[in-house]
């Protein structure tokens, strides 16, 4: 019986584990994503980041993405700094890695309340090795600024969904 009942707790923490929890009003079932505003001299992030992020939340699927007359919830978007500095050196003075780091300012809004739901800045750092480097390890595949600041937005909107739909 003993044996029995642990399994039963087991089996119900388990299951728990992988339910996904909403913590975004009822209400809230779709989102408009304006284009991001870019405070950098780094052109072309905005678009880029607004449609990474869009594809997230499409990929995620919980909310649908929509223009916004429509939507239940608006997601504003700031790049306000970008920075790309060298990260090491070789035994030479060259520069091994660089440190590519982006750090946007996000808020959502609940539409119909029009209510703040959260604001909160965020930054992202990614390094990438220059084909110039003598530091050439295995398994390591960025190699150019475009290829970091592709890494480093890529997980900037990953984060976006997932603070906005689980945090």
């Amino acid at each position: 019986m003993k044996r029995l009942l642990l399994l039963w707790f087991i089996l119900s923490l388990s299951s728990c584990v992988h339910t996904p929890i909403r913590t975004l009003p009822d209400h809230i079932n779709s989102i408009s994503i304006p284009i991001f505003t870019n405070q950098t001299f780094q052109y072309g992030l905005e678009g880029v980041l607004t449609n990474m992020v869009i594809e997230e939340f499409i990929k995620d699927g919980r909310l649908k993405v929509v223009d916004r007359e429509s939507a239940d919830a608006k997601l504003n978007g700031t790049i306000i700094s970008y920075e790309r500095v060298p990260f090491s050196y070789d035994n030479k003075g060259n520069v091994d890695k660089y440190r590519v780091s982006i750090s946007v300012r996000l808020e959502l809004t609940d539409v119909p309340n029009n209510k703040l739901l959260w604001q909160e800045q965020y930054q992202e750092v990614v390094l990438y090795i220059p084909p110039t480097s003598s530091y050439q390890p295995k398994d390591f595949d960025l190699t150019s600024e475009q290829e970091a600041i592709h890494k480093t937005l890529s997980k900037i909107a990953y984060y976006i969904v997932s603070r906005t739909i689980k945090d």
